[in-house]
């Protein structure tokens, strides 16, 4: 059966014969260059912890050695419960004295299994090509180095988050509907662990469903796939929640919404817009001045709700500033490695058109061309990578460039739409919350897959047009 109009394959549709014999072919490139770098992080990358790290640290110590997921100051639900007991589980297998490295090891696993993920990702949407891409800017993306070695949330939020798109995209290759449910179910757990570890993955529930509900479908398919995606999750937020009115007395998913709320809706924001010198300490004050967790929390959200009623105009210029924090990127400078990367797959492309019996006289031209390019790219990388002597991908290409790929060809992709939800997702808790920027890296693997793809589909535009203009006879028109 062919695509959709918008790109997609009907529901049950298998994968093209051409595209299951060529499937797995990036596993060994990706694979080898992953293990490199991800191995060099563990042994030679170091960083010191934040206080937030330290937080869950004590946490997950704590929850080993007593069973009580509560902090020394007799928090229960200021921080989200996963990670605490991914630490717990890490601390009762390798004790105390090597937790750190046990720590960083387990989180180098996880982020192994997230490059491949992403590059599964993209071949499933664009093939081999695609993959390549994805896989190699993510196996050197320079954040994803830095989460692997710190002890937050992060990366294991990235692998749940990607471990459903993945399941979620293959539900569509499902023929029965027991097939179907599974998979989208299996997406929806996944999303449900990933809120367990971090509050504002709630979001992420209703971008899924919204995108089950907007695909072309019989309605009662629809309704199938938004009631599988939805109601695992959903049931999993439902009964921490639940846990959490009982233990504390306030239904949320965390007591420090509050807190993030109120950093982001203060006199001094505008100040502070990086977050650098932000209040930290205010919840911390309150339950010192006697007030309970969930009172601090709901003490905070009250002030931060006061403050945008009576200064709307600089919350509104507070939400353009989050937004630039957001998007902007306090990593250090890298080489354009992505560039090198992208100009590499387009090469590979040509030269793969080029290379073929089409038109024997002129048919290695652009691949010469690209060649040189390369060439030039390549030297160019090089004296810049021997000056800073840091080969990763940057943000500051990765985000600029995915989001245009993403705005070019989402219609052409099969889950487009569920990217550009994720990634808005993520936006409107900056904005709303407060504009950390390891919020975007969350979803900066989307965005990688979004690159990957339109640069896929780019080379082959290029080689259609190449062997379209010369199989055209001399005497035909231009189209």
């Amino acid at each position: 059966m062919p695509p959709t109009s918008d790109g997609r394959r009907a529901e049950g549709t298998p994968a093209a014969p051409h595209a299951a014999v060529r499937r797995h072919r990036w596993i060994v490139p990706v694979g080898v260059l992953t293990l490199a770098t991800h191995g060099f992080a563990y042994f030679f990358f170091h960083y010191s912890l934040s206080n937030d790290a330290r937080e869950y640290l004590t946490l997950g110590v704590r929850l080993a050695e007593s069973g009580e997921l509560v902090l020394p100051g007799r928090e229960r639900a200021k921080r989200m419960p996963l990670y605490p007991a991914f630490v717990a589980v890490v601390y009762r297998w390798q004790g105390g004295e090597s937790l750190d490295n046990a720590i960083f090891e387990m989180q180098t696993v996880l982020a192994i299994a997230s490059v491949m993920l992403l590059a599964a990702v993209a071949a499933r949407l664009a093939g081999d090509r695609a993959a390549v891409v994805a896989g190699f800017v993510a196996a050197l993306y320079a954040p994803f180095r830095y989460l692997q070695m710190i002890p937050l949330t992060e990366t294991l939020v990235i692998f749940l988050l990607l471990l459903a798109v993945l399941m979620y995209l293959l539900s569509f290759d499902a023929r029965r509907t027991a097939a179907v449910c599974a998979l989208t179910a299996a997406a929806s757990l996944a999303l449900g662990l990933c809120l367990l570890t971090r509050a504002d993955a709630l979001l992420f529930v209703p971008a899924f469903a919204a995108d089950a509900a907007l695909r072309r479908l019989p309605s009662r398919r629809r309704l199938l796939r938004v009631t599988c995606m939805a109601l695992p999750a959903l049931a999993i937020a439902g009964g921490w929640m639940l846990r959490n009115h009982q233990l504390v007395g306030r239904a949320a998913l965390s007591t420090i919404g509050g807190l993030n709320f109120y950093l982001g809706h203060n006199p001094n924001y505008a100040a502070h817009p990086g977050m650098d010198d932000a209040d930290y300490g205010a919840f911390d004050r309150l339950r010192a001045a006697g007030l309970t967790e969930a009172e601090a929390d709901r003490r905070l959200y009250a002030d931060g709700r006061r403050f945008a009623a009576e200064h709307p105009r600089e919350t509104f210029v507070n939400a353009l500033r989050k937004t630039k924090v957001w998007l902007w990127t306090s990593v250090a400078w890298c080489p354009p490695t992505t560039l090198l990367i992208l100009a590499a797959a387009l090469g590979s492309a040509l030269s793969a058109r080029g290379s073929r019996p089409a038109a024997p006289a002129a048919s290695g031209t652009p691949a010469i061309l690209m060649s040189v390019a390369l060439g030039l790219v390549i030297v160019v990388w090089l004296y810049l990578l021997i000056r800073s002597r840091r080969p990763w991908t940057h943000p500051a290409w990765v985000v600029p460039l995915g989001l245009v790929a993403l705005g070019v060809c989402w219609r052409r992709m099969q889950i487009g739409g569920l990217i550009a939800l994720l990634v808005a997702s993520q936006w409107i808790v900056a904005v709303v919350f407060i504009p950390l920027e390891r919020l975007r890296w969350t979803i900066d693997g989307l965005l990688i897959v979004a690159l990957a793809v339109g640069v896929s589909r780019l080379g082959d535009r290029l080689t259609l047009g190449i062997a379209e203009t010369k199989n055209r006879p001399d005497d035909a028109p231009a189209a």
